[in-house]
C-alpha cells in the first residue's frame, strides 16, 4: 500500500496540526481559539498586533514560498519565508 508521509495531530482544545513526514508542521488550524504566538513567530505577531489589533490568527499554513495566516475576521495575510508581509489574499 501507499505510505503517507503526513501526520495529523488533534489537541484536546480542538486545534489540528498537520505535519510532513520530516516532522515540519505545515498547517495549524485553531478555529476554536488563536494560534499560539510561538507558532506564528515574533514578526507575524507584531504585524497582526500593529495592523489588526482587534483580530487574532486562527490558522497558519506553511507553503513552499510563503506563510498564509488567516485571521478570525476572515482576512488572509501572506508572508514570505522570512516573515515579511507580502499581501492580502482574497
Amino acid at each position: 500500500g501507499l505510505v503517507s508521509n503526513e501526520y495529523e495531530v488533534m489537541l484536546a482544545n480542538g486545534t489540528k496540526i498537520e505535519f510532513k513526514g520530516d516532522g515540519e508542521w505545515y498547517n495549524v488550524d485553531c478555529h476554536s481559539g488563536s494560534v499560539p504566538n510561538s507558532v506564528l513567530g515574533e514578526q507575524i505577531c507584531d504585524y497582526i498586533e500593529t495592523n489588526h489589533p482587534e483580530s487574532y490568527a486562527v490558522e497558519i499554513d506553511r507553503n513552499t514560498f510563503s506563510y498564509d495566516v488567516e485571521l478570525n475576521n476572515g482576512l488572509e495575510l501572506v508572508f514570505d519565508l522570512s516573515f515579511n508581509f507580502e499581501r492580502y489574499e482574497d
